[in-house]
């Protein structure tokens, strides 16, 4: 075994800068394959809601299968997974990253972080991705009804 394959030796000027950016890149693409993987699910449970809704059964008599069956014959199971994948390449690095990044600066000394320490480092990250999210949907949204009322 090599010692920079064992941790040691090598030339680190660069290690300390990747490992942040190899946090971010892989944060980013594990959200990206989970809302792929459970957007099709949140599809038929919106469609199913709006059903019930506008009044109609929403329930019994196949209603999921038949709701995702019209999702597939309209093309639109994966309809709207663009946004939501954009929007996690931004917000779960944020909440992931940051939490580790305010973890091991309230942990001080080289002890562990306690658990209100941990708490508070995932509440403030959690907010900060929160807010960072929601300035960014309110933008869309104006810019969109700017675009679209003239």
């Amino acid at each position: 075994m090599s010692a920079r394959a064992a941790g040691g030796g090598g030339d680190g000027a660069g290690r300390g800068r990747r490992k942040p950016l190899a946090k971010v890149s892989l944060s980013s693409l594990s959200a990206a394959a989970a809302e792929a993987a459970t957007f099709p699910i949140d599809a038929v449970k919106t469609r199913l809601q709006l059903h019930r809704g506008t009044g109609g059964s929403g329930g019994g008599g196949g209603g999921v299968m038949r709701v995702a069956g019209e999702l597939v014959r309209d093309g639109g199971i994966y309809r709207g997974l663009s946004p939501a994948v954009l929007r996690h390449l931004f917000y779960t690095p944020l909440r992931i990253v940051g939490y580790e990044h305010l973890r091991s600066t309230f942990a001080s000394g080289g002890r562990d972080a306690g658990l209100l320490e941990k708490a508070l480092a995932g509440g403030v990250s959690g907010v900060v991705a929160q807010v960072t999210r929601l300035l960014k949907d309110q933008t869309r949204t104006v810019l969109y009804s700017e675009f679209h009322d003239g």
